[in-house]
C-alpha cells in the first residue's frame, strides 16, 4: 500500500500555533518539541495508516496525549486531512462540525 499524503487545514495549524502557546506560558522549550513530536508523529502515523483512528461520522479521531487529532481520510486521493487538534476536555465534537 502507497503512504497517503497528509495535509494540514489552516485552521489545523492555527490550532497547532494555539497549543505552542498555551504550552509555552509554562515551557517555551517543551512548547516546541511537543508541537512538533504532534505534527511529525501524526505525518508518520496517517500517511501509512490512515484507517487506524476512532470514526465518528464522516471524521475520525485519535488521542496525542491530552489532545485529539481529528481528519478525513479521501480514499481516491490517498489523501488525510487533518482538520481540528483540539484538548481532548474540549467540546471537540461539537467545534468540528463548524469547520467541516
Amino acid at each position: 500500500m502507497d503512504n497517503y499524503r497528509v495535509v494540514f487545514t489552516s485552521l489545523a495549524d492555527a490550532d497547532l500555533d494555539g497549543v505552542l502557546d498555551y504550552i509555552a506560558a509554562d515551557s517555551p522549550a517543551r512548547a516546541i518539541s511537543f508541537v512538533e513530536e504532534l505534527r511529525d508523529r501524526t505525518i508518520k502515523t496517517l500517511s501509512m495508516v490512515p484507517l487506524g483512528g476512532t470514526r465518528r461520522g464522516s471524521v475520525r479521531f485519535f488521542p496525542f496525549g491530552d489532545y485529539v487529532v481529528v481528519y478525513e481520510i479521501y480514499q481516491e486521493q490517498q489523501t488525510v486531512v487533518m482538520h481540528m487538534i483540539s484538548h481532548a476536555s474540549r467540546q471537540w465534537q461539537e467545534l468540528i462540525r463548524d469547520r467541516l
